[in-house]
């Protein structure tokens, strides 16, 4: 099979969608590459960039781009609704009702009169929730968020047990990592739902966490108006994988939830001193330190730290959050992209690298994004490149961050999703094809765990496991079964329910609640992992019979974590990016080589990291400008170990 991709079609995109990363073809990089990009003036969105008079604007839920309607989860607007053709049914209906209230009155007592007037202020329907979805309540109980069995306590009886009997449960929030003897960043939660798949109010639910899996509070819930049961998890001391079963009720089998506990990292990681020469040069293309705010232009081949909890691969460089909060970048600096010039003094939770850019959170929730500016992705309008890092404002503080070829998305605290940056696809999901400069929120009700982003594209895990995807859909990447573009969250084809999310250049994969893996989109080089090269415009599982516990996703490539911590990964291998010693493209998931077992597997561009079970981080693949961090400039086949103290 060929290494090289055919160039993609469309406006807006690279010359190359099987390629990420470096700008060596346009003369800031360090010469030529597998992921040559255009300059970002190539990659201007069709409309210009918001003035400085736009303020931030948050978006109210809007119809889609399609005539159909709005897209799902979105609730039909008042200015949708069909005009009403007279007032006469109305008043009938009115007249009746006041008939039957007197008749009550007369007959029944002033009970009955008050439990019929009560329906007049309720109306004849419910509105949905927050998240679209209508709300079912037992006969006689309004729908509202003090609805009986909202408390921990409970409150009135609930559903008879013949409706139990047909009601389902669906767990909420598994499959989570945290370090040993930590909180869980996200609540886990049981939805009980009735046989027509409406929210049942008043379900308690019990959350027992298996030995040594920690503690949970409360421990005992009943479900609210939406149906929903939520605890906070905490994990015991222990490292590696911890249950905790949800008992629901006897006519409902109990869930159970898993989660990850990785160790506690060292306080302080040693970091190399400015003046270390040897910690940040190499190669022909010189170097620098590889920690923020000491580095020089160029390259910087490897990282000095002890400890790497939080790897984020990019394009053509490579980030990572210490133990302390302290970030290191290394690889190529075309960009600025290692973020040189950061105040030293900040601490981050987390970081998200892209193909020229990077964005990182801190631990209040702030955002700070640097690199390539060419769409307003660093959250200022000026474009061009920021080398010291730019302060986003955001509506909310922001738990969770990814970044795309030049946009980036961010989960706020109020689980709502806010994007920025480049938008010619829709991949903002703010119902139209205008750049944003600020963090705008999607044109949805829908509240989601987790976000992803491709390269002109985004996916979003809704907090039922539903799957809804926007931007670029050329490929058949949202899964929706077509391939028309989207500008506003679009439910994912089928009725899956999924742990776990990640998108490649132009493909989405999704984990399911029970380990399978399915993918969708272009599969030019094997990336869906089908065992073919056959486009997907739906959910199709991977030929395995191996279940999966997470998944990441490269530009061209795919890896996932297997329940017993072995790696597997598929797609293009062109620069050693599968790990398994080869350079031969594989279209079924095949194992990363080594007899390694990893806690965690990230991918981007053409390579892939790992955090191992011996406590070490690994990186295989394309490394031209030293972006596995062992300190050289070859690609590597086999996992290969980051280079530390």
């Amino acid at each position: 099979m060929s290494k090289e991709s055919p160039p993609p079609e469309g406006g807006g995109s690279p010359t190359d969608a099987s390629r990420v990363g470096g700008a060596s073809d346009t003369g800031r990089g360090a010469g030529p590459g597998p992921f040559a990009l255009p300059d970002d003036e190539d990659l201007r969105e069709r409309r210009p960039p918001p003035s400085f008079g736009d303020l931030p604007r948050v978006l109210l839920p809007m119809p889609g781009d399609d005539a159909d309607g709005p897209p799902p989860g979105v609730p039909p607007q008042p200015w949708a609704a069909p005009a009403r053709r007279g007032r006469a049914p109305r008043w009938i209906a009115a007249f009746v009702l006041l008939v039957a209230v007197a008749v009550a009155a007369v007959v029944f007592g002033p009970r009955a009169t008050e439990s019929l007037a009560g329906s007049l202020d309720r109306g004849a329907s419910i509105p949905p929730d927050p998240e679209g979805i209508p709300v079912a309540t037992t006969p006689g109980e309004a729908a509202s968020e003090d609805a009986p069995g909202s408390d921990a306590d409970g409150g009135a009886a609930g559903p008879s047990d013949e409706a139990l009997r047909a009601a389902t449960a669906r767990p909420l929030g598994s499959s989570q990592r945290a370090v040993a003897g930590g909180t869980l960043a996200d609540s886990v939660g049981v939805r009980v739902l009735d046989a027509d798949g409406r929210p049942v109010a008043g379900i308690r639910v019990t959350f027992r966490p298996a030995e040594g899996s920690g503690s949970v509070a409360p421990a005992t819930r009943a479900t609210d108006a939406t149906g929903l049961a939520r605890a906070a998890w905490t994990l015991g001391d222990g490292e590696g994988e911890q249950r905790l079963v949800a008992e629901v009720a006897a006519e409902i089998e109990p869930l159970t939830f898993r989660a990850f506990a990785s160790p506690a990292p060292p306080p302080g990681p040693a970091v190399a001193d400015a003046g270390d020469e040897a910690a940040g040069r190499g190669g022909a293309d010189g170097g620098g330190a590889a920690t923020p705010g000491r580095a020089q232009a160029g390259s910087a081949p490897g990282p000095v730290l002890s400890v790497l909890p939080g790897l984020s691969p990019g394009g053509t460089f490579t980030c990572a959050v210490d133990g302390a909060g302290g970030l290191d970048c290394w690889g190529d600096d075309s960009s600025g992209q290692l973020g040189r010039q950061l105040d030293g003094g900040l601490r981050f939770a987390t970081v998200s690298a892209g193909v020229r850019h990077a964005c990182a959170l801190t631990r209040e929730g702030g955002a700070y994004c640097w690199g390539s500016n060419g769409n307003g992705q660093l959250g200022v309008t000026r474009t061009g490149e920021s080398l010291d890092g730019r302060s986003v404002e955001a509506p909310v503080p922001l738990r969770s961050i990814t970044t795309g070829l030049a946009h980036n998305c961010a989960l706020g605290v109020d689980s709502r999703a806010y994007c920025w940056g480049g938008n010619g696809d829709g991949q903002l999901g703010t119902s139209d094809l205008d750049g944003r400069s600020s963090p705008t929120q999607a044109a949805t009700r829908l509240r989601f765990g987790m976000l992803v982003a491709g390269w002109m594209h985004t996916c979003g895990l809704a907090l039922d496991g539903s799957a809804h995807c926007w931007g670029r859909n050329k490929y058949g990447q949202l899964g929706d079964g077509t391939t028309d573009r989207r500008s506003a969250p679009r439910a994912a084809a089928g009725d899956a329910r999924y742990a776990d999310l990640a998108a490649g250049s132009d493909h989405t994969c999704a984990l399911t609640t029970d380990g399978v893996v399915h993918c969708w989109g272009r599969n030019n080089q094997g990336q869906l992992g089908t065992g073919d090269t056959d486009d997907r415009l739906a959910a199709t599982p991977v030929a395995t019979a191996a279940t999966f516990r997470s998944l990441t996703s490269g530009g061209v490539h795919a890896c996932g974590l297997a329940s017993d911590g072995a790696a597997f990964c598929w797609g293009s291998n062109a620069y050693g990016q599968l790990g398994d010693g080869t350079t031969t493209d594989r279209s079924t998931p095949t194992p990363v080589a080594g007899d390694l077992r990893f806690r965690r597997l990230r991918a981007a561009g053409a390579h892939t990291c790992g955090s191992a079970t011996d406590g070490r981080e690994y990186c295989w693949g394309y490394n031209r400008h030293g972006q596995l961090g062992d300190r050289s400039r070859n690609n590597r086949p086999v996992p290969t170990r980051v280079s530390v103290r």
